[in-house]
């Protein structure tokens, strides 16, 4: 099994270019990448990255002036475009049990894909198979 390569900032530069040029989109999104690279050059990074996390799961408090909003988003609207989740199915983080049964919530679809010896970052392990399956969604006439 290919091991993580979380936090190497070179390695996912490097991963999504080459994720960029299977999609023939090379040097659409460098300069945004590169602009937020420069965020994580930081003292702050880590520490305000793992509270983010820990908030998602429910195991950190968050900013108490969003609580409003955060009550609102608690029930999502539903999704009214074609949907495709693509999820590792060795993900640690967001385990893939957390997109399962969520067809209710999207309106013009939900195509769901778990892939086997991968991990929390699909478009880095496997590039190719997801920009293909990415392409075969986006050519499929809306339903």
């Amino acid at each position: 099994m290919r091991k993580s390569r979380s936090g190497q900032i070179g390695a996912l530069g490097h991963d999504l270019a080459a994720f960029l040029d299977v999609l023939d989109l090379d040097q659409v999104l460098l300069v945004e990448f590169e602009q937020a690279a420069a965020a994580w050059d930081n003292e702050d990074w880590p520490a305000v990255t793992v509270h983010a996390y820990l908030h998602c799961w429910g195991e950190a408090p968050g900013d108490p002036a969003y609580d409003d909003i955060e009550k609102r988003l608690a029930d999502p609207a539903p999704v009214r475009v074609p949907t495709l989740v693509i999820h590792g199915a060795d993900d640690g983080d967001n385990l893939p049990e957390t997109s399962k049964g969520k067809d209710a919530m999207f309106t013009a679809g939900y195509e769901r894909i778990v892939l086997d010896d991968v991990g929390h970052f699909p478009p880095r392990e496997v590039p190719e198979k997801v920009a293909d399956l990415t392409l075969r969604h986006a050519e499929r006439p809306p339903s």
